[in-house]
């Protein structure tokens, strides 16, 4: 076999394009989130695009509970929330929410709507450390793991 620019080129190039083919170039924490991350886990909201979640003395500080055939529970900082959680190919969603209806004071009802939103439709979802991530084109909901 002769060796050549040609082939030395191919040989360099070949592996490096099969690496490339392979990694999809995005955020690996989006990846590989099964149920068993998810699962019997309280993960109370920390921040809601980057700014930290105030509450006062009248305020529940929202959470999200997720059980054993991903059944959802949770408080959204106002009114209380269920359903059934459904994850797909780096996605989650809550079907079927239901939530009580109180009437939410000052910044209560834009953090309802934002976790309401974000958790009703399918919003990509990450596992990192301790975290649990879920975002959509408007809102990135950042929650901790409850101890």
């Amino acid at each position: 076999m002769q060796f050549n620019l040609k082939t030395s080129l191919l040989a360099v190039a070949l592996p490096v394009l099969a690496t490339a083919c392979v990694s999809n170039g995005g955020n690996n924490n989006f990846r590989d989130v099964t149920p068993q991350k998810l699962q019997h886990n309280k993960w109370e909201l920390v921040s809601i695009n980057g700014e930290q979640i105030q509450t006062n003395n009248h305020q529940t500080a929202p959470f999200i509970e997720i059980g054993a055939n991903l059944e959802t529970n949770g408080n959204t900082g106002c009114n209380n929330f269920k359903g059934t959680g459904e994850l797909g190919e780096r996605k989650f969603r809550v079907n079927r929410m239901a939530m009580t209806r109180k009437m939410c004071p000052g910044n209560a009802n834009d953090i309802e709507k934002a976790v309401f939103n974000t958790l009703s439709d399918w919003s990509e979802i990450a596992v990192p450390n301790n975290l649990l991530i879920i975002q959509d084109d408007e809102n990135t909901l950042e929650f901790k793991r409850a101890k």
